[in-house]
């Protein structure tokens, strides 16, 4: 792995289409939500799930590439 490069991955659900940009420099951007689950026992011993948000913005070769 690359210093300074954060690996993470997530396993979701999309919240939207996603949107894909080329900016007049040439410079493409790909910007897409995705939701991730939590499933959990509530003090009650009942199942719960909790769902939270990632906004994720791709940047150049990488936002072409998908």
């Amino acid at each position: 792995m690359t210093t300074g490069m954060n690996q993470v991955i997530l396993l979701g659900h999309l919240g939207s289409d996603p949107e894909y940009r080329t900016f007049p420099s040439g410079t493409s951007m790909l910007r897409f939500r995705i939701a991730t689950n939590e499933t959990y026992l509530d003090k009650n011993r009942e199942g719960q799930t909790r769902s939270e948000w990632h906004d994720v913005v791709l940047w150049g070769p990488r936002a072409e590439a998908i």
